[in-house]
């Protein structure tokens, strides 16, 4: 396949190909593979290739987006470039908003591992380490869903995400939607 993110495993795009709409009898919509170069099909009555008229981008998951109109004078590369896109946008992008990297993950998973040793040992030290971590969190938190919000999540999204109620997700973050950000090229003091 083409396209790839590794934290969307069972999602792989590609170019979908669709037949000419004067196939007689044949699917518009085969489901295969669309590769550069390649001829789609034969005409059986002269032997000569039959054009495709759409691209679709596709992705092993079974999604199919939005049909992309093509003719023969279409560079097969920009034909290429625009399915990409189409997949990234009207499929992958959503997907991602909601996946954590797994890298991350298991930094993540590493760092906390690394700090309840500290509880035995320090834990005023792990008191201290965990409030700033809090802080951080807490800001962070405000910045993903202001980003979120802006880009189309719905307060039961943001719940989910979060592990609460949406009622308790406005309340705590509401104010950061609709508070005013800097002029642009200026940094909040």
């Amino acid at each position: 396949m083409d396209w790839a993110y590794p934290d969307l495993p069972g999602h792989e795009g590609y170019p979908g190909r669709r037949l000419a709409a004067d196939l007689p009898g044949g699917p518009l919509w085969d489901g295969a593979p669309w590769r550069r170069g390649q001829v789609v099909a034969w005409d059986e009555a002269d032997g000569l290739p039959l054009d495709i008229d759409v691209i679709v981008a596709a992705c092993t998951c079974g999604w199919t987006g939005t049909p992309i109109a093509a003719t023969v004078m279409d560079a097969a590369d920009a034909l290429h470039a625009r399915a990409q896109n189409a997949w990234n946008r009207e499929h992958a992008a959503a997907l991602l908003a909601d996946t954590i990297p797994d890298e991350l993950s298991h930094r993540a998973h590493r760092v906390l591992e690394d700090i309840a040793e500290l509880a035995d040992t320090r834990p005023l030290a792990m008191l201290a380490l965990l409030t700033e971590l809090a802080r951080g969190g807490d800001q962070l938190a405000s910045q993903a869903v202001r980003a979120a919000v802006l880009t189309g999540a719905t307060w039961d999204e943001i719940a989910t995400a979060t592990a609460t109620t949406s009622q308790a997700a406005h309340r705590r973050w509401a104010h950061t939607v609709t508070e005013p950000g800097p002029p642009d090229g200026y940094e909040r003091s």
